[in-house]
């Protein structure tokens, strides 16, 4: 396959070839989605190399556990691995989250209870975002882990902005309900804040 080729090579196939140790489909997918994946890292901490420790830590872990990743969509799994690695990056180093509206302190102290406690609030995520509606999970995917905005999201999906915007609120309520109702724990503000604002 020469270069051509791969530019037009989807996800999905990607993710088949890296399956069977093609380092160039890995290669592809790094260069896909590193600047990305940095982009939403640094966002949330404005810090460029916890940032990048952060991207390269994703990268080296799809490479090594390829053979037992079950992926369905790589675009979905390399940004919700991006946010579950900042959690742990401000929870192990007491990080101090600020908020581009008001100055929050949400530190989180590194102890076993609070590792088993992030474990469970990942699945708990996970977990919260797929009892969404199609439509309304959909729209929620793009906005937070493809950091579109709801203009794009509208012309993706060939719908008015407001329906995005409605389906966002709807989409963030039930997923805050979900947390709410299905976790514990000093790590829920912090989680509120970082996944649904």
């Amino acid at each position: 396959m020469n270069d051509k080729d791969w530019s037009a090579v989807s996800d999905f196939e990607l993710l088949e070839l890296l399956k069977k140790n093609n380092k160039s489909a890995f290669d592809l997918i790094y260069t896909r989605y590193w600047q990305k994946l940095y982009l939403s890292a640094y966002s949330l901490l404005s810090n460029q190399g916890a940032a990048e420790d952060i991207v390269q830590e994703i990268m080296v872990s799809l490479w090594v556990r390829r053979d037992t990743l079950s992926i369905d969509n790589l675009n979905a799994y390399l940004y919700q691995s991006t946010r579950f690695q900042v959690f742990k990056f401000i929870r192990d180093n007491k990080f101090v989250v600020q908020s581009p509206l008001e100055h929050v302190n949400l530190t989180v102290p590194n102890t076993a209870e609070t590792t088993i406690e992030m474990e469970e609030l990942n699945q708990v995520l996970l977990n919260a975002v797929n009892q969404l509606p199609q439509k309304c999970k959909d729209i929620f995917l793009l906005r937070k882990f493809e950091d579109m905005s709801i203009r794009e999201i509208s012309e993706r999906l060939a719908l008015s902005p407001k329906t995005v915007e409605n389906q966002l609120t709807i989409a963030f309520k039930k997923i805050r309900v979900y947390l709410e109702t299905n976790s514990k724990g000093e790590l829920l503000p912090l989680v509120a804040f970082v996944f649904l604002s």
